[in-house]
């Protein structure tokens, strides 16, 4: 007798194993190191069944990209839900971010910190909408950073507004590029005292605009 259907419940479990396991694989031999053989074993599942549920290992790789950033929306998103406080609502998300590096380093360091293939590298692949849709899902967290910015900064202009959410994201992200490379650790620096010094500067700078 063949084997029944699987649901859609037990598609999609397959799905987050197959993206869990390429994340595992990718973090320990980069992206190039990336193989549906080396997968299947990983994930105990053959190349060709891998096959059933996504098109090449460049859509393996941009759906764990959306994975992140929609776990990263989705984190800071819940973090400022139930401040009104524009300055408070900022330093949630200052840390929730910052815990989101911490917490989720794998991602973090495949969102943030590699080369690999940015949208813009699958213009007239197959996987060009797919990336699209990535690139999307990767902006989000930096329109809501931005619209924080904009409640601390009323009579600013867009651009300055920008420029504010941007240069926030690239100190953060200083601070955890910093922190998954051990420097800290090297230098004999206190993460923990660092971090907060940074959050409250970023709050400062910000009240003073208020």
């Amino acid at each position: 007798m063949p084997p029944k259907p699987k649901t859609d419940v037990q598609r999609d479990g397959d799905k987050r194993e197959i993206i869990s396991g390429a994340l595992d694989i990718i973090m320990k031999h980069g992206l190039e190191g990336l193989s549906m053989r080396k997968l299947g074993t990983k994930v105990h599942m053959s190349s060709a069944n891998i096959y059933n549920y996504f098109y090449n290992k460049d859509e393996i790789y941009l759906h764990i990209l959306i994975t992140g950033f929609d776990l990263l929306y989705e984190n800071l998103s819940d973090a400022i839900a139930d401040y009104k406080d524009p300055l408070k609502r900022m330093e949630q998300c200052v840390r929730t971010f910052i815990k989101f590096g911490i917490d989720y380093g794998s991602y973090y360091e495949l969102m943030f910190s590699t080369k690999d293939p940015k949208s813009l590298d699958y213009v007239n692949s197959p996987v060009e909408q797919l990336a699209r849709s990535e690139k999307e899902d990767s902006l989000r967290s930096l329109v809501l950073f931005n619209s924080l910015v904009k409640e601390c900064m009323p009579s600013k202009t867009e651009g300055e507004i920008f420029t504010c959410a941007a240069r926030i994201i690239c100190e953060l992200h200083g601070l955890l590029n910093l922190y998954h490379s051990n420097v800290f650790k090297e230098i004999g620096a206190d993460f923990e005292d660092m971090t907060e010094n940074i959050v409250l500067h970023i709050v400062a700078d910000l009240e003073i605009q208020l």
